[in-house]
């Protein structure tokens, strides 16, 4: 969540039942790649195994971004 509001990225991430997590991300393009860059190197709290993008057209809108639960 602090990543996305450093590159004024807006949407939500989820922690999906198998494990994985699922980002909804929107931004400019710029920023969605550093944002993308940023989560493929992962953190001390987490090991990132694979990262898969998936370009949509959302009819969402967000103002900012979320942990959904």
């Amino acid at each position: 969540q602090m990543m996305a509001v450093q590159f004024h990225i807006t949407g939500w991430v989820r922690n999906r039942d198998d494990g994985s997590v699922e980002i909804n991300a929107s931004g400019s393009k710029e920023n969605l790649e550093l944002f993308i860059a940023e989560i493929q190197k992962g953190n001390p709290f987490s090991a990132v195994q694979k990262v898969s993008v998936h370009e949509i057209e959302c009819a969402e809108h967000f103002n900012s971004f979320a942990i959904k639960y």
